[in-house]
């Protein structure tokens, strides 16, 4: 349900099972081999993302949490989770520096943001702000932005996000596709690709990563655009 490449040229999946007595797990892929190993077991994932510094994020919708696993484990059972108190988190995106997370709610109305804490010498990282003794831990979470609710639904739908360069935040939903910019002030709403579906995950690829790519279920969407993603 969620894939990423990873800083090592791998690729990262967050898998709900399958046939059999496969369990829910995350999973890295070797391009090359197509060799499949398990990073994490005993986890629900919803959607992740990878960071240049090697940690994965992704939400388990149902305990309402945010879970860390370094991208070199594997076969860690339970990893711990960073952040709770969401509701039903879903979609999770990286800032353009990999240094502020967001994550947006399917049954609420909020996309809340987080700061990655890093390590480094005498309490200081290289840019001055303070680090944390557990790098990759989740500090300063609060609520970013509001997300629209249409008025025939209870909750927003927040699910698969994506951000720009300039970063801008972008947030399937059932409304459409919700654009905030990096304050959290809301720039408008593209509308649905399909009127009767609900998108459910989004990301700036192609060429200079400036066409938005939409899911909607068993649909692949395209729009040229004017900005240009990570």
């Amino acid at each position: 349900s969620g894939l990423k490449p990873g800083p090592d040229g791998l690729l990262y999946a967050a898998t709900q099972g399958g046939p059999g007595d496969e369990k829910p797990r995350i999973v890295v892929i070797n391009p090359a081999s197509m060799a499949v190993e398990t990073v994490a077991s005993n986890v629900r994932p919803n959607d992740l993302v990878v960071t240049r510094q090697g940690f994965i994020y992704f939400t388990d919708t149902g305990a309402g949490q945010v879970v860390m696993v370094p991208c070199s484990a594997r076969n860690l059972s339970g990893p711990r989770p960073v952040a709770g108190g969401i509701n039903a988190p879903n979609g999770i995106a990286l800032s353009p520096d990999h240094r502020w997370l967001w994550v947006s709610e399917y049954s609420g109305t909020h996309v809340w943001s987080f700061r990655i804490d890093e390590a480094g010498a005498a309490g200081q990282s290289t840019a001055g702000s303070p680090t944390s003794p557990n790098p990759g831990s989740l500090s300063s979470g609060e609520r970013y932005a509001t997300l629209v609710v249409p008025p025939d639904r209870k909750n927003s739908g927040g699910d698969g996000s994506a951000t720009d360069r300039d970063g801008r935040v972008y947030v399937t939903s059932h409304a459409g596709i919700q654009v905030f910019d990096w304050t959290g002030r809301l720039g408008g709403v593209l509308s649905k690709p399909a009127p009767d579906k609900s998108p459910v995950s989004c990301v700036l690829g192609g060429k200079e990563h400036a066409t938005l790519f939409v899911c909607d279920g068993p649909r692949v969407w395209a729009r040229r655009t004017l900005v240009h993603g990570q």
